[in-house]
This record gives structure tokens, C-alpha cells and sequence, in this order.
């Protein structure tokens, strides 16, 4: 309908996507058990993370192992959207809260020495490990989350560094909006 956008700007037909979705998201934040958000996070990490990237190291071996099966609006945006929320809610326990920093450190070698070999086998630079959904990419939003909520959400800042946030906030849209102009 609308056409392609520019390389940077999938992310205003992801937003536009997202906000449609609210209504429905709000009903199952609502009414959700803690339970029931990890079992969402359970299904949306294998089907929206392990499942695709199981499919890319299947089609490395050989290109007829490629699993067509997908879960559209689970393995979208939406499912760190929820995260997002859940995050905020709930406040982790220090021992989950470790396990994300070493999960994050782990994934961090996985995805550094993942890249290079595939990278080597295929011939070429190979950026399949950095996606929006690959497992270690989730780990490693989880963790910058938790870690900006913990030390910089609720903190007492001087007025002159509330102005710069807000200066930021202000204009951050309109700067990723014209950043490749620049």
C-alpha cells in the first residue's frame, strides 16, 4: 500500500503496526498473571528467536532444511514491546539480574566468534547473528533495560542534566529522522 520506505525508516511502519495493536496488548497486560507473561516470553523467545535462527544455521548446511512455519504477530515487535512493560513492572530478583549479565557476556563471544566463522564459510561479511530476534540480541536488550532502569530510572539528577534529557527527548525523533541526510 504505502510502497518501501528508506532503509532507516522500517521503523515508523513497525510503530504504526504497534499502535494498532495496543488495544489488544493492553487487554492481555491487564488481566495477565506473572505466569502467563512467562509463559508468553516462552513462546515468543522459540518461535520469534530459536526457531529463525535455527532455520538460518539449518539453510548454512544445506538450503533444502528451511523451515517455513511463523507466528507473525508473536515473533514481531510486539513481544519487546510486552517485555518492555513486564520489565517495568516487575522488579527482577539480583540473582535473575546476574544471570543476564553473564547470559550477555556469553552471547556477546557467541555472536563475535559466530559472525567470524560464519562469515569465513560463507566468503563474505555475515550480519545474520545481529538481527532484531536472534536470541543474544534479546539478552542483550534485556540487559541494557534492566541496567538503564536500575541506575537511572528514579535517580535524583540536577535540573541541568533533566534539561538535557528533555532537550534530547524533544528532538531524538526528528534527528532519527534526518540522520542519514547527515
Amino acid at each position: 500500500m504505502f510502497g518501501h520506505a528508506w532503509y532507516h525508516l522500517w521503523f515508523l511502519y513497525m510503530i504504526i503496526g504497534l499502535y494498532i495493536l495496543v488495544p489488544l496488548i493492553r487487554v492481555f497486560t491487564t488481566y495477565a498473571t506473572k505466569k502467563q507473561y512467562h509463559y508468553l516470553f516462552i513462546l515468543y523467545f522459540l518461535f520469534g528467536s530459536l526457531l529463525p535462527l535455527l532455520q538460518g544455521v539449518l539453510i548454512l548446511v544445506d538450503d533444502r532444511l528451511k523451515i517455513s512455519f511463523s507466528i507473525k504477530e508473536l515473533m514481531g515487535f510486539a513481544g519487546y514491546f510486552i517485555l518492555g512493560y513486564y520489565l517495568f513492572r516487575y522488579d527482577l530478583s539480583h540473582r535473575v539480574k546476574k544471570w543476564i549479565y553473564v547470559l550477555t557476556g556469553l552471547s556477546l563471544v557467541f555472536q563475535i566468534i559466530g559472525t567470524f566463522l560464519v562469515s569465513c564459510k560463507m566468503g563474505k561479511a555475515n550480519e545474520s547473528l545481529y538481527g532484531n530476534f536472534r536470541p543474544n540480541v534479546a539478552i542483550q536488550a534485556v540487559a541494557i533495560y534492566v541496567f538503564i532502569k536500575d541506575y537511572f530510572i528514579n535517580k535524583d539528577f540536577s535540573e541541568r542534566t533533566k534539561r538535557i534529557i528533555i532537550l534530547f527527548s524533544k528532538y531524538s525523533f526528528g534527528m532519527y529522522l534526518v540522520h542519514d541526510i547527515l
